[in-house]
């Protein structure tokens, strides 16, 4: 009775039920679920699929990641944007987890369809190879030096200090 909507990045799952009631639904630990509310239907989808998605009978719908989910089957994957996850921090600025403050982008300035595709996000999620696990480190940091160089040069000098720039 769940049935999907496929966008390039996403696949997202609805369900004809209210949200309340989506403890019924299967949120095994292999497939990661989030919550869809309407200012990222607006930002994600198209015309159609936000009308679709506004009907008053599909109250629960959940986002997941189709790449993040590729990877995951390859890899154990520690760093959340390789995972295709993201933080947005109160400022605006987009990051590729909540503890690595590097940034291209930010949603005050960008829409978010637009943010989420940042050379910055995009280069941290192809290079796996640079980012593997660490034994009790964050992935970024260890790279810091090659992350830094992604940064527009503007950034790179405040990429510790989330707030500076607002």
């Amino acid at each position: 009775d769940a049935w999907s909507v496929i966008h390039p990045d996403y696949t997202v799952q609805v369900s004809p039920v209210h949200a309340t009631d989506s403890e019924e639904h299967d949120m095994s630990e292999t497939t990661e679920y989030v919550r869809l509310f309407d200012d990222t239907i607006k930002a994600l989808f198209s015309d159609a699929v936000r009308i679709m998605l506004q009907d008053p009978s599909v109250a629960a719908f959940f986002v997941r990641m189709r790449r993040a989910q590729r990877m995951a089957k390859h890899r154990r994957a520690l760093l959340a944007a390789r995972r295709g996850f993201i933080h947005i921090s109160p400022s605006g600025r987009v990051e590729p987890c909540p503890f690595a403050p590097y940034s291209d982008a930010n949603v005050r300035d960008v829409p978010l369809r637009d943010a989420l595709a940042s050379p910055l996000l995009a280069t941290i999620r192809t290079n796996h190879d640079r980012l593997t696990e660490t034994s009790g480190g964050c992935a970024l940091w260890s790279q810091r030096e090659w992350v830094q160089s992604l940064l527009p040069r503007a950034e790179e000098k405040d990429a510790t200090d989330r707030e500076a720039n607002t």
